[in-house]
């Protein structure tokens, strides 16, 4: 359509804001390449966690902001090789930068949960994956950690039906 209405334009004599359509449109085109980009290398960084291979995975993921700033799965992602590595204050902080980006974010609010309980605080570990459960009600890993936390908390009854959930959901 820019690029119609950049003809359009041009033909009816107004060089200039043929000339700045034609503009935006290569800032889209290159903004969509980046973000292709971006999402390739958060496929290996993918890859490389599945394999234990945090570093590989930080260095793919590190490219792909470097491409694309605000890529909230490239944030995860890094928070993920950082509790591979075990550093959970660098996997807290990149959990909740992919968290500021997509606040509706059910994997990144789960494993936030998790960092928070190995802190102590069953609170907001809770918290979090009482989120993640509203925003997606069918993510086994949240009602699985809930059910735990329920457990260890006193609250049987919440527990073993989370725990319920969670098989019903991933036997």
């Amino acid at each position: 359509a820019r690029y119609n209405r950049a003809i359009l334009l041009r033909e009816k004599g107004n060089k200039e804001l043929a000339d700045d359509e034609l503009n935006q449109l290569a800032g889209l085109s290159q903004f969509r390449q980046a973000v292709s980009q971006a999402n390739h290398l958060t496929t290996l960084a993918r890859a490389h966690l599945n394999k234990n291979e945090p570093e590989a995975a930080l260095a793919d993921a590190r490219a792909a902001l470097g491409l694309w700033k605000d890529d909230p799965l490239a944030y995860y992602l890094i928070g993920v090789a950082w509790e591979q590595k075990g550093d959970a204050s660098q996997a807290q902080h990149n959990l909740e930068a992919a968290l500021a980006l997509q606040p509706d974010y059910p994997p990144a609010l789960n494993d936030l949960g998790l960092i928070l309980w190995q802190e102590g605080n069953s609170n907001g570990a809770i918290e979090a994956w009482d989120k993640a459960v509203a925003l997606a009600p069918d993510y086994p890993e949240a009602h699985y950690n809930r059910g735990l936390a329920g457990l260890r908390v006193g609250d049987t009854r919440r527990g073993m039906q989370e725990l319920r959930e969670a098989v019903a959901l991933k036997p």
